[in-house]
């Protein structure tokens, strides 16, 4: 991995992510059938909501640990240094499946070195970093690549899409990357395409407008079907009308996909959305109120 300035939240996450993230097997599918229930097919966030319910008459162990795992994002104590400057001061976070949760702060406050620490890109001082329930850095290079990629969906701020491939092409891509049968990987890319109002056929991905890129890069992001999406300035390249959409689709992801949800962001009208704020402020995370009404 190439050295950059961890000072600036202009790192190149987008560079790292995609030459480490695709190495190992098939993505984890998740199927429960429990007594009463129906079967569940998907990632582990969308089984975690059925233990969920059926946990509400369960004994208070077995509640403490179905909470336990379903929390996607765990992150303790975290330390993390560039050139002597302390970026993240002891930075406590927990995110739970079908939640959101954004960041503010001005450049070169951590929040892009924050992002890098969560994708496992870059090794922190001290600390712990829980995603799904497994703490990155015990994991050896290969098994941290195949986790980031069953567990993470990432979004760019410019969509980092290919102009010569399609719009489904760029989707099917990263579930080909990761294993996925030809015919699934661009089953789900049309679908997910579709849903997230997005040109299938006829336009090619140069042509979309930026809206269109941002939803397109969601749905790459989702094709996976990750438990947590991780978004780093996701709006930040768009017009007012194509920001309030993209900003809106995302924070609807939670409950629409059941994963988890964390966006870095300038913007607090779009962090303002988020079901948690938090400000990074010399190193550390600092809870905002909640200004957004629901269902708005």
């Amino acid at each position: 991995m190439g050295a950059w300035d961890s000072t600036s939240d202009s790192h190149p996450v987008h560079r790292s992510y995609y030459r480490s993230a695709n190495s190992g097997t098939l993505p984890n599918v998740w199927n429960k059938q429990g007594s009463g229930t129906e079967a569940y097919s998907g990632p582990r966030s969308w089984v975690i909501k059925a233990e969920i319910r059926e946990s509400r008459t369960a004994r208070p162990a077995e509640r403490d640990r179905v909470m336990q795992v379903n929390s996607v994002l765990d992150v303790r104590d975290l330390h993390c240094s560039v050139a002597g400057r302390a970026l993240l001061d002891g930075v406590d976070l927990t995110l739970p499946a079908g939640r959101s949760l954004a960041v503010t702060g001005p450049s070169g406050t951590g929040k892009s070195t924050l992002l890098n620490c969560l994708l496992g890109l870059i090794r922190y001082d001290r600390g712990e970093v829980r995603i799904a329930g497994k703490d990155l850095a015990a994991l050896k290079p290969r098994n941290l690549a195949r986790h980031r990629r069953d567990t993470i969906g990432m979004v760019f701020q410019f969509g980092e899409l290919l102009p010569e491939l399609t719009p489904v092409e760029n989707v099917a891509m990263a579930a080909l990357l990761a294993g996925v049968k030809r015919a699934e990987a661009f089953g789900r890319a049309r679908q997910l395409l579709t849903d997230l109002g997005v040109p299938v056929e006829g336009t090619p991905t140069a042509e979309l407008s930026g809206g269109e890129r941002q939803r397109a890069a969601v749905a790459r992001a989702l094709v996976n079907r990750p438990a947590l999406l991780l978004a780093d300035e996701p709006t930040g390249s768009l017009d007012t009308r194509n920001r309030e959409a993209v900003a809106e689709l995302l924070f609807s992801l939670p409950e629409r996909w059941g994963c988890a949800v964390l966006v870095v962001t300038h913007d607090e009208s779009v962090a303002a959305r988020a079901d948690s704020r938090f400000a990074l402020h010399e190193g550390r995370l600092v809870a905002q109120a909640a200004s957004f009404p629901r269902g708005a």
